[in-house]
């Protein structure tokens, strides 16, 4: 039997079910795995080209799922929030997208004929693109986690 969604699940746009606190954790830690794994990758001294594919997609495929639900929270939070919050969600808003330009243009510079020609410029790129990642996961979880609460299911 269907139940009708909380008034606090309710947004313009229809009925959606708010991110739980254990959602958003298993975004972080799927995104940190990944990057984990092409961090083992580029400390090879050789590439190993259809790894690197592999690790790519799977770096991607985790970025993108945290920032579906990062505009999830995003919306969730946003309705009627204190101005801290507000000031909070737009800093988190303003470093995503940041984040979302610089490795947008990564992914279209370093083609894999690119890295084969330049692997340690390609492992430099990664490596800074995994500290901002990190530095951005570090900040959603200092500021998005207390205000997501706990589940009870």
């Amino acid at each position: 039997m269907a139940t009708i969604p909380a008034p606090q699940e309710r947004f313009s746009h229809g009925f959606v079910r708010p991110v739980r606190h254990r959602e958003y954790v298993e975004a972080h830690q799927q995104l940190l795995d990944a990057m984990s794994v092409m961090e083992e990758l580029t400390a090879s001294s050789e590439l190993n080209p259809l790894r690197l594919s592999h690790a790519r997609l799977r770096v991607t495929r985790a970025s993108l799922e945290r920032r579906e639900l990062f505009r999830k929270v995003v919306a969730q939070l946003g309705r009627n929030p204190t101005t801290a919050i507000a000031h909070a969600l737009a800093v988190l808003q303003r470093h995503d997208l940041e984040l979302l330009d610089l490795t947008s243009e990564h992914l279209a510079t370093w083609t894999p004929a690119r890295i084969k020609a330049d692997s340690n410029g390609y492992c430099e790129s990664t490596r800074n693109i995994r500290a901002k990642s990190r530095a951005n996961i570090e900040r959603e979880i200092r500021l998005l986690y207390p205000l997501l609460g706990t589940d009870h299911d």
